[in-house]
């Protein structure tokens, strides 16, 4: 009904960001109302134009304007430079985890990862390799979010915390202070910061769950190729070069992405390959993989 207040011949332009999600129900609904206006111009805006459905985005948008991708992004010295550390759980096997919507089946790939063995090893090689840095964790469920965090406040007393779609506000907003304040290390969620998250300071991200779809696994290395927040506003009025430079000498000069595998089959799991080498035929980017 809150649509029926705004007139559609009083607007020109319709901005729609995250418009990978512009093809649902809701979002049709506003297009569909505002369209009235034949003059109207749509613009979408998303750092993740490819949907794990094949459904194109060309049903809304006439021309993609403009296409800048991640590679592009930190080259050019807008973004962190991304380091990926592969670690291998032997006991993580995903060859019997089923496909749905072009990405591993939840209920599935849950029940891997939940399983104690995985949980253990993976939460091991966090701590190892992670210490005391600033990391942020994606799980494929919340059940594999509160046994990590359970373990990694073992190894690191009230290192750790949990945010999930159940979070209360008020501990939501406590764990988002702890982390920016570094009160905590490490903050655990299962898909709830996958997208509008905002904190330049992390400095690891690790996808503790396999995924194989390039924009989900985007959204979530996303979250940590942020610069620093005393230096992004001051990369505006840099040339290329001095922008690379002051990445460089600033606090956080990379992002390390931490990704899990074990036996994956017939699987194809997206790696940080995938998303820099998104414009290379997939055989190249097999073969930088391997």
């Amino acid at each position: 009904k809150r649509l029926q207040r705004f007139a559609p011949n009083d607007f020109c332009v319709l901005w729609n960001d995250e418009s990978h999600r512009i093809l649902s129900r809701t979002n049709k609904n506003v297009i569909e109302h505002f369209k009235q206006n034949p003059d109207l111009k749509i613009l979408g805006v998303t750092a993740t134009p490819e949907r794990s459905d094949r459904q194109a985005l060309g049903q809304v948008f006439d021309e993609v304007a403009i296409n800048y991708g991640t590679h592009e992004g930190f080259c050019d010295g807008w973004l962190v430079r991304p380091k990926q550390i592969y670690v291998h759980i032997d006991s993580i096997d995903l060859r019997n985890v089923r496909t749905s919507g072009g990405d591993f089946r939840q209920t599935d790939l849950s029940r891997v990862l939940e399983d104690d063995k995985n949980t253990h090893g993976v939460m091991e090689s966090i701590d190892r390799i992670v210490g005391d840095k600033k990391t942020i964790i994606f799980t494929a469920s919340v059940s594999q979010a509160e046994k990590m965090c359970a373990i990694s406040n073992r190894f690191r007393p009230d290192s750790s915390r949990v945010i999930s779609g159940i979070t209360t506000d008020h501990d939501r907003e406590e764990s988002h202070r702890l982390f920016r304040e570094r009160k905590i290390t490490r903050l655990f969620n299962c898909a709830v910061l996958i997208e509008g998250y905002d904190d330049p300071d992390i400095e690891m991200v690790a996808v503790a769950r396999p995924t194989k779809s390039t924009s989900l696994y985007k959204q979530m290395i996303g979250r940590g190729l942020r610069p620093v927040a005393e230096l992004a506003d001051k990369l505006v009025d840099m040339p290329k070069e001095e922008r690379l430079f002051a990445i460089e000498c600033s606090r956080k000069p990379e992002c390390t992405i931490l990704d899990f595998c074990g036996n994956s089959g017939k699987h194809k799991l997206v790696t940080l390959v995938d998303v820099l080498g998104e414009n290379y035929p997939e055989d190249i980017r097999d073969k930088v993989a391997k």
